[in-house]
């Protein structure tokens, strides 16, 4: 009995020494994962670091920059002029002591794109005539012109008797920017002009007005 009592003894040593070994064993490797996974920790914090270094080191490739200032929008004009200015203030034409069978001498108009736009100019032709003789001459006068644009003769005012009548309303032509559009008119009193028109006083008005191309929507 007493030698099993000393071996069961040495055997309780035995397995609380190895269990003290194994609780020692448990204890390193719990300080080793915790030592690792601080390691793992600073790796992640160093890589972390390291990214923001390159990302932030990516600034300092060459650049350069190119600006452009100054631009500018500049409205065009409009500018018709008659005669060569803005307003004529004298008379064109004037015409004294016309009898029946009078043609008169061609009186030429000149018309200018003044403006730095191509433009399209209308005409506005209007008579004016007051006392019972006044009104006469006007009848006789009325359609008895002609109209010649740079040369070519308006089909439409071409012969004496088929032009239209008082007041005329009519896109005369397209003017480019700086140049000039000659229109030349002549006017008859013709041979059946009765006595009622002795005396008689006639005024005639014309009126250029002018617009841009692109002004779809301009009609005579």
């Amino acid at each position: 009995m007493g030698l099993y009592d000393k071996g069961s003894l040495a055997a309780r040593e035995m397995r609380a020494k190895a269990q003290k070994e194994t609780l020692s064993q448990i204890k390193k490797n719990n300080e080793r994962g915790k030592k690792m996974k601080t390691k793992i920790y600073v790796s992640m914090l160093v890589i972390a670091l390291s990214a923001a270094l390159i990302g932030g080191a990516t600034m300092a490739w060459f650049t350069d920059t190119v600006s452009n200032t100054g631009n500018v929008f500049a409205a065009g004009t409009i500018d018709v002029q008659l005669q060569g200015a803005d307003n004529v203030v004298a008379p064109i034409f004037n015409f004294q002591n016309i009898a029946p069978g009078w043609v008169s001498p061609t009186t030429t108009v000149n018309v200018r794109n003044a403006g730095t736009l191509p433009m399209r100019v209308r005409g506005i032709v209007s008579g004016q005539a007051t006392a019972t003789n006044d009104i006469a001459l006007y009848n006789a006068l009325e359609g008895r012109y002609r109209v010649v644009i740079n040369g070519v003769p308006i089909t439409e005012w071409s012969g004496w008797l088929d032009a239209p009548s008082l007041p005329i309303t009519r896109i005369l032509s397209d003017i480019a920017s700086g140049t000039t559009v000659s229109i030349d008119l002549q006017f008859m009193l013709p041979t059946t002009t009765g006595n009622a028109a002795q005396g008689g006083n006639v005024t005639l008005d014309l009126a250029l007005t002018a617009t841009q191309l692109e002004n779809q929507g301009w009609t005579e």
